[in-house]
């Protein structure tokens, strides 16, 4: 049923950002009584689900539990995502996160059977790995344990690797 799993999501997504549901309320302009009608099983008007996803940070495919392969223009979500922080150690955080993410999905490999997902190989026991990735057209170098993690990542540049590269 559409209501349970949209007032569970609604739930989860409140417990996560650490706020009472009487917050959520104000930020989304209702009382706290809807807001736990809506986790108990109601659902909110209709025109309240863009403002209740902006609060969350999520789309209002994730507050029904949907999950949406077309991410449309990924760059400037991004961009919007990281300036959206003010402090700028978590903006630091933040953009190393991703970075992090797409730096393990470089990793995956789909044309193998059986191939690791990035969250398998973010969870693996890699601590203290090490990994260096140079072929005919990237140069990749990454550290695993999360203290310091770190990579670099360069396509091969028009004239070629030649000597300019040294690891």
């Amino acid at each position: 049923m559409v209501e349970l799993t949209l007032g569970k999501n609604i739930a989860e997504l409140r417990k996560q950002k650490g706020v009472t549901q009487e917050a959520l309320a104000v930020a989304v302009g209702v009382t706290g009584q809807a807001v736990s009608k809506w986790e108990g099983g109601g659902s909110p008007d209709v025109e309240l689900l863009a403002p209740i996803a902006d609060y969350f940070g999520v789309s209002v495919d994730r507050l029904f539990g949907r999950k949406v392969r077309d991410y449309g223009d990924l760059t400037t979500e991004l961009a919007e995502s990281i300036v959206a922080v003010t402090d700028m150690g978590e903006r630091v955080k933040r953009v190393m996160d991703i970075c992090w993410t797409v730096n393990l999905a470089m990793m995956v490999s789909v044309t193998e059977p059986g191939h690791k997902t990035v969250e398998e190989i973010s969870n693996s026991e890699s601590n203290g790995a090490y990994s260096l990735c140079l072929n005919d057209k990237v140069a990749s170098t990454f550290n695993f344990p999360e203290e310091l993690r770190y990579y670099f990542i360069a396509p091969e540049p028009a004239y070629g690797w030649g000597d300019k590269l040294r690891f």
